[in-house]
């Protein structure tokens, strides 16, 4: 494999730990656990009379997101090397828990960030920007963690060019399944994560 086909594969193996960090979350919404974190970041509080970020994004949802993406990166850790051109950082089990920890919060940063801005346009969680910029958010809203995570991700590694935007255009189709699972499985409407 190479070209595009690697860098694909490569982003989507980076960026796994994320997805387990999903998985962790759907199971606890699922099974309704954690339902004392389930308190939203914000504690209420707001901003020209506008929330912080809402009610949607909890406790839980950034404990499951920690757990997930070190659980991810452990994983990473125990395939080690036979994981093969895929892995662009030589994951060993000294980094689980800071590389678990970095991919965790550069999402979560980039998350808050949006609801932040979407909180302050007036548009409410889940749903779809106003008039002409309705669409721009949507495509913001599904790729907004990358924005924070590449940075953090240079204490790890070097990207060249193509691995980064090929990483957005696999986030935005992958949040879109994901989403559309999300609805099927019933996990959407459900309570706040």
């Amino acid at each position: 494999m190479d070209g595009l086909g690697l860098y694909s594969a490569q982003a989507l193996y980076l960026f796994a730990p994320l997805a387990v960090g999903m998985v962790v979350l759907g199971v606890a919404l699922r099974f309704d656990l954690g339902r004392w974190l389930r308190r939203p970041v914000d504690a209420g509080l707001t901003v020209r009379g506008r929330r912080v970020f809402g009610a949607n994004k909890t406790w839980l949802g950034m404990l499951c997101s920690l757990l997930g993406c070190t659980l991810g990166v452990a994983v990473q850790a125990a395939v080690g090397d036979r994981a093969g051109d895929l892995a662009l950082i030589h994951y060993r089990a000294e980094i689980v828990l800071p590389l678990g920890a970095t991919l965790s919060l550069g999402a979560t940063a980039g998350e808050l960030i949006n609801s932040f801005v979407k909180r302050q346009l007036d548009v409410p969680p889940g749903r779809p920007g106003h008039g002409w910029w309705g669409p721009l958010l949507h495509v913001v809203d599904q790729v907004d963690f990358l924005v924070t995570l590449w940075p953090l991700l240079l204490l790890w590694l070097t990207p060249d060019w193509p691995l980064v935007l090929l990483s957005f255009g696999w986030t935005f189709v992958l949040h879109q399944a994901i989403t559309l699972t999300g609805r099927r499985i019933g996990l959407t409407g459900r309570a706040p994560s």
